[in-house]
């Protein structure tokens, strides 16, 4: 992250700060609860900080493991070292009195009870109050940085998918195979897999989450890849379908009936498009092809550090579009005890309608070889 974004990010806090009355807020990742909001607003990439934004103030508090960490990665923020065998919530408690803060607030949603809990018995004078979306409502609208570094995840995961689906499946797992898609995306330079991948081929494709099993993919079997890639901190999110050997007609016009789907959707993906009038298009061709009860889920989710986040695309949707708001359109079709299909691409939104963060994967069903 670059000073000026970090500076702009601390400017539009501060404005709501201004707006909600508050004197400062606080947020807190850890392993017990990641809080993505603190590397969109710092660029710290650990495992361990805490956040204090005030008016004239911007301190990360961070233990002894990340010291060093916190001065490659994080710019205008002051680093406050936490001492070793100090409890992270008294120096926290303390830090925040000689600040001289009234009044903070905090995220409900990345806030334990208990750390809650001593805030108010620490700190019986100073108003404590629950802040809904601050910082959320400010990631939903990406800047060019921040799709580039999508676009990058999203090429990783393809290269990776590309080079493991010119692999024979024949005696293969999911397991074998899952396991070798995640390890190409690792050598292709993603930090981690962006989600548990779901593999799932033959009657299990018709498992809309599914996890890999010991299941062998068999010829004819439909085999569902949903996979993404993190590159620094931000997830791709793509799914294809792919057949063990050759389609038959009825694959092909459904593989088909979801491009459909897909595609219209998108161009009605513009800024100021309400989530649930996107995912109607879709569901809206699914439906007239008489599919529209193997249709059970919602369209697509926001995409960035998480891997989903606003804005939903979903039936019950409201909320509204914002341009350069990166989103998954994912119309599928589900047969229990059958199979099922799924296409799965990546969006910016933008005047036009949606445009695809990357295309260098086709839009086909895939064909594994079995031998």
């Amino acid at each position: 992250m670059t000073e000026q974004m970090v500076l702009s990010r601390l400017q539009k806090v501060r404005e709501e700060l201004v707006e909600q009355g508050l004197d400062a807020i606080f947020a807190v990742h850890n392993e017990q609860i990641p809080n993505p909001n603190v590397r969109y607003l710092s660029g710290f990439s650990g495992s361990t900080a805490v956040l204090l934004i005030s008016a004239d103030e911007a301190l990360i508090i961070a233990d002894g493991r990340y010291y060093e960490q916190v001065e490659q990665e994080v710019e205008v923020f002051e680093l406050r070292k936490l001492p070793v065998g100090t409890p992270y919530g008294d120096f926290i408690h303390e830090t925040i009195k000689s600040m001289g803060i009234k009044s903070l607030g905090f995220d409900p949603d990345h806030t334990l009870y208990s750390s809650h809990q001593k805030l108010v018995s620490s700190l019986p004078n100073m108003e404590l109050k629950a802040v809904h979306g601050i910082v959320e409502n400010l990631r939903i609208a990406k800047c060019d940085e921040e799709i580039e570094l999508i676009r990058q995840a999203s090429n990783i995961a393809i290269k990776a998918f590309l080079k493991v689906i010119e692999i024979p499946v024949r005696g293969k797992s999911e397991n074998e195979v899952a396991a070798r898609l995640e390890y190409e995306m690792r050598l292709l330079g993603s930090e981690r897999i962006a989600f548990e991948t779901i593999l799932c081929s033959g009657p299990r494709s018709s498992i809309i989450h599914g996890k890999p099993s010991e299941n062998k993919l068999k010829l004819g079997d439909l085999v569902i890849f949903d996979f993404g890639a993190v590159y620094k901190g931000y997830c791709s999110d793509i799914t294809r379908t792919c057949v063990v050997g050759e389609p038959n007609e009825e694959k092909l016009e459904l593989h088909a009936m979801l491009q459909k789907a897909q595609h219209e959707a998108a161009a009605v993906a513009v800024p100021g498009a309400m989530g649930r009038d996107v995912d109607a298009v879709a569901r809206k061709v699914i439906t007239d092809a008489g599919y529209g009860d193997r249709f059970g889920h919602g369209l697509g989710h926001g995409l960035g550090l998480l891997v989903h986040e606003a804005p939903g695309l979903g039936p019950a949707s409201e909320a509204k579009l914002q341009a350069n708001s990166l989103v998954t359109i994912e119309p599928g079709v589900y047969f229990p005890g059958e199979g099922g299909m799924r296409l799965e691409d990546d969006f910016i939104v933008s005047e036009g309608g949606a445009i695809r963060v990357a295309d260098g994967l086709a839009q086909e069903l895939f064909v594994l070889r079995y031998e």
